[in-house]
């Protein structure tokens, strides 16, 4: 059996993106690569990870730019205001 879900993590800078996906199965992060800083060259990793793995897996992709982390939140975690926390 194979997950279906991979896990891509996308280091993001100006000119280039580091990607490489983690397969939880196995426990180990797979296929690193660098590549120019363009979303078509994002898809293209997608897809042959896609054609090596099984047409059936779907991807969570995250991504970090420079010093920050971004985060996916549901609208009823985002603050709307710069003093109040996070609601958890």
């Amino acid at each position: 059996m194979h997950y279906n879900t991979l896990y891509v993590r996308m280091d993001v800078h100006k000119k280039t993106f580091t990607l490489c996906y983690y397969d939880m199965e196995e426990d180990k992060v797979f296929y690193p690569l660098k590549v120019e800083a363009d979303y078509m060259q994002v898809l293209k990793y997608l897809n042959a990870v896609r054609s090596a793995i099984g047409n059936d897996v779907e991807f969570l992709c995250g991504y970090e730019t420079e010093c920050l982390v971004y985060h996916t939140y549901s609208p009823v975690h985002i603050p709307t205001k710069q003093d109040e926390q996070v609601k958890e």
